[in-house]
């Protein structure tokens, strides 16, 4: 699988708890073909006709080569998030 087929499957696979997901950018990379982050807007929850909440959903992998996901989290105002789903990976 790709890095961006497995940067999907995280994204589906991530567990955010409480938040709701709305609109989302494109993918970033930090680390060219190692982190990969994309802003990700969530209603809120205190106020579901105010303004959405802007957070980042960040997947690391193993390295450049790697189809190993080493860590995927999500962040609002810096606070993590929800949790990865865990998921098969596969072998390399």
């Amino acid at each position: 699988m790709t890095h961006a087929g497995l940067l999907l499957k995280a994204l589906e696979q991530y567990d955010f708890g409480d938040n709701v997901v709305g609109e989302m950018s494109g993918w970033e990379y930090e680390e060219p073909g190692v982190e990969f982050t994309r802003a990700l807007f969530f209603g809120n929850s205190n106020d579901p006709d105010g303004d959405t909440m802007k957070g980042h959903f960040t997947v690391v992998f193993e390295d450049a080569k790697s189809a190993k996901v080493r860590d995927a989290y999500a962040m609002i105002d810096g606070n993590l998030v929800g949790e990865l789903a865990i998921y098969s990976q596969p072998e390399r």
